[in-house]
């Protein structure tokens, strides 16, 4: 088991996580926690908040089923220049067809 040393988290982490809590920023601003808009959020962020969405959005939760893939993709595009970075939007709108989504699975799967 690993265990954590008494001075942890160490110095070095928090760059990291600095990096980290900025994926709730929004690409115009009005995200959170410091109302970072742009290229001032760090490039990790902003695609960790179109990762986090994607993995929201196409699984089943205790509160909500599955989306459609296609139901993704739109949330996304309506979303391109606002919440998220368009240029990332455009890349994963390139290679949509290569995400591995299991529609069926999830649709199938009931909220309890």
């Amino acid at each position: 088991m690993y265990e954590l040393s008494q001075d942890w988290p160490s110095e070095s982490f928090y760059p990291l996580f600095r990096e980290r809590i900025r994926w709730r920023e929004w690409w115009d601003g009005s995200g959170y926690p410091a109302k970072l808009r742009g290229a001032t959020i760090p490039l990790s962020a902003r695609i960790v908040a179109v990762a986090d969405v994607i993995d929201a959005l196409c699984t089943v939760r205790p509160y909500k089923l599955a989306w459609s893939k296609i139901e993704v993709l739109e949330y996304l595009q309506n979303r391109s220049g606002s919440q998220f970075d368009p240029v990332i939007i455009n890349v994963v709108i390139r290679h949509w067809d290569e995400f591995p989504f299991e529609e069926d699975v999830f649709l199938q799967m009931e909220v309890t």
